[in-house]
């Protein structure tokens, strides 16, 4: 009863402060941006009408929370996870003033990332126990002595009373069922990155234990079916889940989604960008548009760690936008936004109701917000093969082209005067090492760089140097005077992979939208055209991967 009432005086704090400062909503913010396109890609869109023969649209309200959990090393335990729950709740409570049926955080949100900080008892004490979703059990019914602390129970009871999906980063702790020795500790205790669903009467609909864990040292490899990553909501959708790095391989959410299981998916994430093909806006946009897909992408928020960027994804959709957040000093961000998709009719046992037309981002501005700065990783691209991009004649069209072993990239372009950058058309195929992983890649793609040198590619002027990792004062325009165009150009690649992603983003951290983007995926070349100038391109590219010669 106590934290039934603690949810209910949060809602109706929300409701007062909405109430009465309506003007910190910004129900059209400057930083979405449409997508009024049609589709372009003609098998993506023959794929996404034969997922939704014999089903009938529906439209629900999805929301991601991009927050900050607290971390600090030496607090109690308990007060992280209390901290954390009241964060999740606040934030989910606003969403559901704004019509959520589904909500997402990012991996590691209930213990925060400060659980690798300590030694395995710290580990263990911000780790719960997850109820097997075949038990229907709901946490919040369960009896707790006054003197225990259940973080589970709480965001169950939170779930309830609002009455909404919740999707929350956990670490997992179980016995070595699943785990035969030697593997299995001496205490018999294991742990999982786990990712678990409330349904809105709380009740644990699901739990996907992620799949390739990302030097994340005392964490488990989930040996779970990809059947394990899905989850059917009251209003018909199917949802796939997968977590952080598993957006890289072919399981679990690739696999549902290429059988037709589902074209819903929730990414939660901790995200660390990395120039110049890296940035979580890209990964996340370039995935939906080239599967076909909604994707509720929810990052950790701690830009000094490289952490930051979410949103909400509808693959090339002509009547939904794109919206996300890349914004060190947001401090916490929540979005929110009404999607469109398909399901079974005889699935549907609820009706959403939804309240917006558009997209929402509420940018809290907390956790000394100003004065953030980002840390950005980059990759080494000594091993790609390039050619340079020099500036075109008015009118004229330049026809370049470089290959890496069996694919060959090829760029027909025009590029304005203006500027002193040096643009690179790079290619690559072979092996690159993520973490503790050799995987194959596949890269075609333009990149904008200060100097010859690959080093300075996609860095910050005042942090041109021998320097692997950079820290930026700020992500925006301010560190980007040139203004010259590039294009309009057309990017084509002989891949070899069964899959690619498209990308194009600018010097301001904007992904171009769906209405200026065209992206066709062949047998055996991909394409990417951009029919109009591009202020302050930093990066255009088609990247693919080949699981199955991935270690080799």
């Amino acid at each position: 009863m106590q934290y039934h009432c603690f949810v209910l005086a949060v809602y109706t704090l929300v409701i007062c402060i909405l109430t009465t400062q309506s003007h910190t909503i910004p129900h059209k913010p400057s930083h979405i941006w449409n997508a009024s396109g049609k589709p372009s890609v003609s098998s993506k869109t023959a794929a996404l009408e034969e997922f939704c023969f014999m089903k009938e649209p529906v439209t629900y309200t999805g929301a991601i929370g991009e927050f900050e959990p607290l971390i600090r090393a030496f607090s109690p335990a308990e007060n992280i996870l209390r901290e954390n729950v009241k964060r999740i709740t606040i934030i989910a409570a606003e969403a559901k003033l704004l019509g959520t049926d589904i909500i997402a955080f990012s991996e590691y949100a209930l213990p925060g990332l400060g659980i690798f900080l300590g030694d395995r008892s710290h580990f263990d004490s911000l780790s719960v126990p997850v109820p097997d979703p075949a038990d229907g059990v709901a946490p919040c019914d369960k009896e707790t002595g006054s003197a225990e602390y259940s973080p589970l129970k709480e965001l169950s009871c939170a779930a309830r009373q609002l009455e909404m999906y919740m999707v929350v980063g956990v670490a997992e702790t179980s016995d070595c069922e699943d785990v035969p020795p030697p593997d299995c500790p001496a205490d018999g205790v294991i742990y999982y990155n786990t990712m678990v669903v409330f349904n809105r009467s709380g009740t644990v609909v699901a739990m996907y234990r992620k799949q390739h864990p990302f030097l994340e040292p005392g964490v488990e490899i989930g040996h779970q079916n990809d059947s394990a990553a899905l989850f059917i909501s009251d209003f018909g959708v199917t949802f796939s889940m997968h977590n952080c790095f598993d957006i890289l391989f072919a399981h679990p959410s690739y696999a549902n989604v290429k059988k037709n299981l589902s074209r819903d998916v929730i990414f939660s994430t901790a995200w660390g960008n990395q120039s110049p093909f890296a940035f979580a806006p890209n990964i996340q946009s370039s995935w939906s548009r080239s599967l076909s897909t909604n994707m509720l992408a929810a990052n950790y928020h701690l830009p000094e760690a490289g952490h930051v960027g979410s949103g909400i994804y509808r693959g090339f959709s002509e009547e939904q936008k794109i919206a996300y957040t890349f914004d060190a000093k947001s401090g916490d961000v929540l979005i929110v936004s009404p999607i469109t998709t398909c399901a079974p009719p005889d699935l549907q046992q609820y009706t959403p109701n939804v309240l917006l037309t558009e997209a929402t981002v509420i940018k809290y501005h907390n956790n000394h917000a100003a004065i953030r700065t980002t840390s950005v990783s980059q990759q080494d691209l000594s091993q790609f093969n390039e050619v340079a991009l020099p500036p075109t004649q008015p009118e004229e069209t330049n026809n370049v082209h470089v290959c890496y072993a069996t694919l060959c990239c090829r760029l027909k372009y025009q590029r304005t005067e203006g500027d002193n950058l040096v643009y690179k058309l790079i290619t690559y195929s072979g092996m690159i090492r993520n973490g503790d992983q050799l995987m194959y890649y596949e890269y075609c793609g333009i990149v904008t760089c200060y100097t010859d040198n690959w080093k300075t590619c996609v860095m910050f002027p005042e942090t041109v140097g021998e320097v692997n990792t950079h820290e930026y004062d700020n992500l925006g325009s301010n560190n980007f005077e040139n203004t010259a165009e590039f294009g309009p150009y057309t990017l084509e690649g002989t891949f070899s992979c069964n899959s690619t992603y498209p990308v194009a983003m600018t010097r301001e951290f904007e992904i171009l939208p769906n209405a200026e983007f065209y992206f066709n995926q062949g047998s055996d070349v991909s394409v990417l055209r951009v029919d109009k100038p591009v202020p302050k391109l930093m990066t255009s590219h088609i990247f693919g991967r080949i699981f199955y010669a991935d270690g080799k």
